[in-house]
């Protein structure tokens, strides 16, 4: 990004992205906003070992990279939440992600030709990072429903295309991602949509 627009990242999506959708997210935050931000809690060795229970070698290499992605004493720290690190340390509020995730549905983001080149599967098959089957477009996992990405701990943010929605999970407390499900699960049942493919 900075060599082909000359902002950081954090810059381009709070003047480009963020600011003009009025999206509470934001990569490096500013003193005040850390001042918002919640602990991350639950990042212990059960945590981690739970985590990796049945993972492939190179999960273990992915998640240390950067290190302390997984140590709480790292992540709940002024100079991660200042820095930059858009794999893996966005902050916002669920409403945000939700709303990123409707405003890219609606065309408001990308034009249509490119939203559909980037959740268009460019592989698919057995991730040698998580271990099963999974299918990648450009910067979001793609499912039987529509597009999205997860997040540490459990967070996670998509669109259903073929439910006609999109759905925000921020959470202070790491987990599965079993929470979102259950969520998601209970939000098809009111609109009357049929559960989610597996």
């Amino acid at each position: 990004m900075r060599r082909v627009d000359g902002r950081n990242v954090g810059r381009f999506l709070r003047e480009e992205v963020c600011g003009p959708s009025g999206l509470d997210f934001a990569f490096g935050l500013s003193p005040s906003q850390q001042a918002r931000a919640v602990d991350l809690t639950g990042l212990d060795d059960a945590f981690r070992a739970a985590a990796a229970a049945g993972r492939p070698p190179l999960y273990r290499l992915a998640i240390t990279n950067p290190p302390g992605a997984q140590d709480a004493g790292v992540v709940n720290s002024a100079g991660w939440r200042a820095a930059e690190i858009p794999a893996v340390n966005g902050h916002g509020t669920a409403r945000a992600v939700a709303d990123f995730y409707q405003a890219l549905a609606a065309g408001r983001l990308l034009s249509p030709g490119m939203l559909a080149e980037a959740v268009t599967p460019q592989c698919a098959g057995p991730d040698r990072v998580f271990g099963d089957d999974n299918s990648w477009g450009l910067g979001f996992g793609i499912d039987g429903h529509g597009y999205g990405m997860g997040g540490l701990g459990g967070s996670y943010g998509g669109t259903s295309t073929a439910g006609g929605y999109s759905i925000g999970f921020v959470t202070g407390t790491v987990g599965s991602f079993d929470r979102i499900d259950a969520l998601e699960a209970t939000l098809r049942d009111c609109l009357g949509l049929p559960a989610a493919p597996g």
